[in-house]
């Protein structure tokens, strides 16, 4: 099952910690319940803008999980530039 994010807040480095939807019944769910969806195969989450959708993935840096998405040509979608929860 797919999940629209529409907003995210971001820890004082600018990490995403919770993304949500306050539009849909979930959330706002922490970065590490989100990895755990995607990585267990639960849910996939996405953004969008303009009717192009953004794949939201996990990566690592070094022992360290995070979110972002993917790249699609445009920053609008992207995860730093949502509003916050």
């Amino acid at each position: 099952m797919a999940r629209a994010v529409t907003r995210c807040d971001r820890d004082n480095d600018g990490d995403t910690i919770r993304l949500c939807n306050p539009s849909e019944s979930w959330g706002p769910r922490s970065a590490a319940s989100v990895i755990a969806d995607i990585e267990g195969g639960l849910y996939t989450y996405y953004t969008e803008y303009a009717g192009t959708r953004a794949r939201i993935y996990v990566k690592s840096r070094g022992y360290r999980k995070y979110l972002t998405t993917s790249a699609d040509g445009t920053t609008a979608n992207n995860l730093d530039y949502l509003p916050a929860c």
